[in-house]
């Protein structure tokens, strides 16, 4: 397909790097508590007497919140600019993670967690349109898997440091590494995000966005459903094949540590050869993994089968990522970065729905045919932009 990029930046200047890092940094905050919070409070609702069914309904409502999200960004964005807007959304977050210290009714941590989604939404949308708008472009694969990296990698530290926080204390610890990010967020510039210089551009619908770019809003899905199972389901489906509740769990690190370790050099590869070319091997890597998985059950073979599935899921996203920055910019960069993110709430909540609808009947296959099916939906999107030659955005978002 050709160039479908409204702008290029050719010279990565030394503000830019600095509001990079300064994202980073910050995201890197977040994800450490959200990995702190999340355990936390599936934790705190079973000792409340809540099955395991309830706790997974209260805690879909933080998916919620994050589809909610998309209505927000630019609104605020527009009126009151990027920094201050990832400011107050970031504190309204940690002061609701610091009063979920304070609850003991399920309706009141699900109603938490509902503004909690909403207020991180709003940052993670507004973080990675920024970051896509300062990263130069002939280096866009490489800097944005670093970024994601690093929010995995300090998202996986969360569980851990929950084994050195005395309870009375964890919730409002979460809230501290929110609030954290405070300093880091008014070091940024008050740079423009999300905004135009061109004043013919037009409105088009949120549809408009998904039709234009399949490939995108797939790879969100994907690696939201897969995420989502992955954390959830995987160690479960272990269980059900036979094996230790031990390395039913080291099973989901394996999974995330491929994600965490290949990212950058997927990124690298596709600033090398092309983004689409990439998209496509860890299409074809994602689903072929996924359908032998099965049957690697018991053998050596499982370990690296999870591993390659964790690098290709992750790679994808990061790809899908690389590939807005490409297509968008401005206002419809923000756009589209917010809609992402409702996509990847709302899998979020029907993949765990549908994939534990396929665990109950007791088949082997339902987790990789679930992710295989994902896979392949991916490979038909790329086929389809490919084959149809999808007029890029640029030309109907202008007047």
């Amino acid at each position: 397909m050709p160039s479908m990029a409204i702008h290029e930046r050719p010279v990565w200047v030394s503000r830019d790097r600095l509001d990079f890092w300064c994202l980073t940094g910050a995201i890197a905050m977040v994800g450490l508590a959200l990995g702190t919070l999340l355990p936390l409070t599936a934790l705190q609702l079973e000792k409340q007497g809540l099955n395991t069914a309830r706790i997974g309904i209260v805690i879909a409502v933080h998916a919620l919140g994050l589809v909610l999200a998309v209505l927000l960004c630019e609104r605020f964005t527009n009126k009151f600019g990027a920094r201050q807007t990832v400011q107050w959304f970031g504190l309204a977050a940690a002061g609701t993670g610091a009063l979920m210290q304070y609850l003991s009714n399920p309706l009141f941590f699900a109603a938490a967690l509902f503004f909690l989604g909403i207020f991180l939404g709003v940052v993670l949308n507004m973080v990675e349109t920024w970051v896509n708008e300062v990263v130069p472009a002939d280096q866009r694969g490489r800097w944005l898997a670093i970024h994601c990296t690093l929010f995995t990698l300090f998202q996986l530290f969360g569980p851990m440091l929950l084994q050195y926080v005395p309870s009375q204390y964890a919730f409002t610890t979460s809230a501290g590494l929110m609030f954290l990010a405070w300093p880091i967020y008014k070091a940024l510039s008050t740079r423009h995000v999300g905004h135009d210089d061109d004043s013919a551009t037009k409105s088009v619908s949120w549809l408009t966005y998904l039709v234009s770019s399949p490939v995108i809003a797939i790879s969100t899905a994907l690696f939201a459903l897969f995420d989502t199972i992955v954390l959830s389901l995987l160690p479960v489906y272990g269980l059900a094949q036979g094996m230790s509740t031990d390395m039913a769990l080291t099973s989901a690190s394996v999974v995330l540590a491929g994600d965490t370790l290949l990212e950058i050099a997927i990124g690298m590869l596709a600033d090398r050869f092309g983004r689409a070319r990439m998209h496509t091997v860890c299409g074809l890597v994602l689903m072929g993994s996924s359908l032998l998985l099965p049957l690697s059950v018991g053998t050596l073979f499982w370990w690296p089968l999870l591993f390659l599935m964790g690098g290709a899921a992750g790679g994808i996203y990061v790809l899908s990522m690389m590939a807005c920055g490409q297509r968008f910019a401005g206002k419809h960069l923000l756009r589209m970065t917010a809609l992402l993110g409702s996509v990847w709430g709302l899998a979020s909540i029907v993949g765990p729905l549908i994939t534990g609808a396929l665990m109950a009947q007791g088949s082997r296959w339902s987790i990789p045919v679930v992710i295989a099916a994902m896979a392949l939906s991916l490979l038909a999107s790329l086929i389809y932009e490919r084959r149809f030659n999808i007029t890029p955005f640029r030309e109907f978002a202008r007047a």
